[in-house]
């Protein structure tokens, strides 16, 4: 019969086995396929076959957060598996809460408590972090991180932790590098700067979790060795090109999920009406790239030149959204009617992707009589956040951004978001909205 031993860390999980199959079936267990390497590969005019990745590395190591898949496919292979357990998580201290808070947070601080880590998925506006709040008050003595990918982000949760923590929370990112018990940092700045901190940290919860595949989430892991209790919470908790499997392996599996149209029902969200604008005139596409054809019935056929007969795609999206004139007309017909709607309630967001889209969309609000702002992700902490109170108090009624507004913001007085970037990214578009 087949063995092996999984020595289980707060960062990564060993396996022992004298099996070299077995190895092999973990290592394929754990591999995807990364398509957006492919992607690079074309715009450089090089066409490879899909890179298979294995998060099993040469130690015979994984992700932690992978550890209960490994040990479910080994169950199921009837392995006989020993487990190791090193963590030696901090005990909560009972604790009442408030009769306020709404059900779905009730149910995300009890999934919290009853497993050592994992992904807590909740509509954005659904009140995360005021659950984490309150999941960390069960931890009176316990040095803890609480990561987040923007400064902005961080001011707003050290004031909503303020009010719930009778004692000083830290600080780190934007150049301020203030530990406390309790720190709230960027997670860049926080995996960049290691400090006694990182070291005696015993609970991680990671905000905006589903960017946990990018780099600096691995380096706080591995900065972190005490680090038994690690969460991750997001309103989309899924990713593609093998993203989704790091997400896990650094974070857990979804311990729950409560999906906007369930929260809309109970009130615990607020439910936009959604309107899909498809009647735009548009004028024929020639892309770049390509040879046209004129076919006897009077209609064109074009014959790509790129390696794999397809359209380039930036070329695509710089003609079919930046510069279509007809659709950026109809944006800001839009814009103009609902600033001048006499029942009108909040400001206006647009976003767009290209800074060129932007400045093309301002230009052409100010020959419609519109001030028409723009904000890209050269502007500093400071002017974002004039931006997020001038819009919630009214004092600013209409803004163009890019994706430095996606994730993050609470703006609940906007009255119209239009959705002007294009794309199929169903994460993305949730976040924005």
């Amino acid at each position: 019969m087949l063995s092996a031993t999984l020595i289980i860390r707060p960062y990564k999980t060993k396996i022992e086995t004298s099996s070299r199959i077995l190895l092999s079936e973990i290592a394929e267990l754990l591999s995807y396929s990364d398509k957006s390497v492919e992607y690079r590969n074309f715009r450089r005019g090089v066409i490879l076959i899909n890179p298979t990745i294995s998060l099993l590395d040469s130690q015979q190591e994984f992700y932690t957060g992978l550890a209960d898949s490994v040990i479910e496919y080994l169950t199921k292979r009837k392995v006989n598996v020993t487990i190791i357990n090193t963590t030696q998580p901090p005990l909560p201290i009972p604790l009442v809460l408030p009769d306020w808070l709404r059900p779905h947070q009730k149910d995300i601080i009890q999934t919290m408590l009853n497993h050592q880590r994992g992904l807590i998925e909740s509509p954005p506006g659904s009140g995360k972090t005021l659950a984490s709040a309150f999941f960390l008050k069960h931890f009176p003595h316990v040095p803890i991180l609480f990561t987040v990918p923007e400064i902005l982000l961080m001011k707003k949760t050290v004031m909503v932790f303020s009010e719930f923590f009778n004692e000083p929370i830290g600080m780190v990112g934007g150049g301020v590098r203030h530990y406390e018990r309790i720190t709230v940092g960027v997670i860049n700045s926080l995996a960049k700067h290691g400090s006694e901190h990182h070291k005696n940290t015993e609970i991680i919860i990671h905000d905006e979790a589903h960017r946990a595949a990018n780099s600096y989430y691995e380096k706080l892991a591995a900065l972190c060795p005490k680090a038994s209790i690690v969460y991750g919470i997001t309103g989309t908790a899924f990713r593609k090109n093998g993203d989704e499997r790091k997400m896990i392996g650094l974070c857990g599996l979804v311990r729950y999920s409560a999906k906007e149209h369930d929260l809309g029902a109970q009130s615990g969200i607020m439910t936009p009406e959604y309107y899909f604008i498809t009647d735009i005139p548009t004028e024929r596409l020639v892309y770049p790239g390509g040879t046209v054809r004129s076919l006897p019935n009077g209609s064109t056929h074009i014959i790509y030149n790129t390696p794999n007969q397809k359209p380039d795609v930036q070329d695509v999206y710089n003609l079919a959204l930046v510069e279509n004139k007809d659709r950026n007309d109809t944006i800001i017909k839009i814009l103009h009617a609902y600033l001048n709607w006499s029942k009108r309630e909040g400001g206006a967001l647009v976003f767009v992707d290209r800074v060129r889209h932007g400045q093309i969309l301002c230009d052409l609000a100010a020959a419609h009589g519109l001030t028409l702002s723009f904000l890209d992700g050269s502007a500093d902490a400071k002017t974002r956040e004039y931006w997020v109170t001038a819009l919630q108090n009214g004092t600013e009624t209409c803004l163009c951004t890019t994706s430095i507004f996606n994730e993050g913001q609470d703006i609940p007085n906007l009255g119209l978001v239009i959705i002007a970037n294009g794309g199929a990214n169903e994460r993305r578009i949730i976040q924005q909205v």
